[in-house]
């Protein structure tokens, strides 16, 4: 019976090890090797984003190369599987279902760096309910008017320029309904990519809104009612954020989708979203972190504008929070760090 016991423990405890989901970055040391060459962009870059580096005086560098497909390979040979990968930062975000991998892939010689980013053992809170829409409120030109009239975007609005040939990827929660909604019947959305949750649309209703909300002070347009600030651009929608908990895997998900938005060939990044303190609090960063070269997100916002790409990011909510501080990415360097004020330009 004891001997019974033991070996129904046994199973039962190398199971768990087995099914757990466990994402993981890890950092590779170099990119030697690669079947990549600088010398031809073609093959990772678009033209849009070649182009957008040679209108600027911007060099093609290694950190465009994308990550060495054969130590991606010699990963997964250790049983990972492959989610996406950093090739600014020269990572890659994988799951491991085995407690015996990390250690087994962190003996791999071109590995410097292995982090778990999301735990399937932590006991996540439970799932935050998204707010109602607020979609009796109305909108009269006046209000927008002295929304734009704060930053000088009526006199660019009078001007002619609407955002017309400029392309801005937006990096945020859900766009649920934006599809259907005819506040944007003549707006330009010219792709959109659920990293968060790849079976998902970005559209789709049980995501939060609040990336809608930020697509509707840029894009909506309505005449003589709501008229966003750059109505005619064209736009590219990236859901990043989970809905279920904060964690380092969303940070992750952050540096991808602003690699990809590059390779397509972006003019503008623009993100409502900030990070400090996480669920798991072993992970939480603390304030001497921000300083533009230590976070992951926030090193990925300084290379987007090394490429050429102008890069907005929200500084928080957090002044009156236990954080108090901006968040990640917001401490980057060369990005436009914004915040928030009322119709009478008091800090609100």
């Amino acid at each position: 019976m004891r001997q019974s016991l033991f070996i129904l423990l046994s199973v039962i405890i190398v199971t768990q090890s087995i099914t757990a989901q466990n994402y993981y970055w890890i950092e590779f040391t170099d990119k030697h090797n690669s079947p990549y060459s600088i010398d031809q962009p073609e093959y990772f870059l678009s033209t849009q984003a070649i182009q957008r580096r040679q209108k600027q005086g911007i060099s093609i560098d290694t950190t465009d190369l994308p990550v060495n497909p054969q130590y991606i390979d010699s990963v997964t040979a250790k049983g990972a599987v492959y989610i996406h990968q950093s090739k600014w930062l020269n990572g890659i975000t994988v799951i491991l279902s085995h407690n015996a991998q990390p250690k087994l892939i962190s003996r791999l010689p071109f590995v410097k760096k292995i982090e778990q980013t999301h735990s399937s053992d932590y006991k996540w809170p439970p799932i935050r309910k998204l707010p109602a829409l607020q979609d009796t409120i109305q909108y009269d030109a006046g209000y927008t008017q002295e929304q734009h009239a704060q930053i000088g975007l009526d006199y660019l609005h009078k001007s002619g320029y609407r955002g017309q040939g400029k392309k801005i990827a937006i990096l945020d929660t859900g766009f649920p309904n934006v599809d259907n909604d005819i506040t944007y019947q003549t707006t330009d959305i010219a792709d959109t990519y659920n990293i968060a949750y790849p079976t998902k649309t970005v559209y789709d209703s049980n995501l939060h809104n609040h990336g809608a909300s930020c697509f509707s002070i840029m894009a909506a347009n309505i005449d003589g009612t709501y008229i966003g600030s750059a109505p005619e651009a064209t736009y590219y929608l990236f859901v990043t954020e989970i809905n279920e908990d904060e964690s380092l895997l969303e940070i992750d998900h952050w540096v991808r989708a602003a690699e990809i938005a590059d390779s397509i060939g972006v003019d503008i990044i623009t993100s409502s979203l900030g990070y400090s303190i996480m669920d798991d609090t072993t992970t939480t960063f603390q304030y001497n972190q921000l300083d533009g070269k230590t976070i992951r997100c926030s090193r990925a916002a300084e290379l987007a504008v090394q490429k050429g790409i102008v890069v907005c990011i929200s500084a928080g909510n957090e002044a009156n929070k236990p954080w108090h501080y901006i968040t990640a990415p917001a401490d980057a360097d060369g990005i436009l760090t914004i915040g928030g004020v009322d119709n009478s330009g008091n800090h609100s």
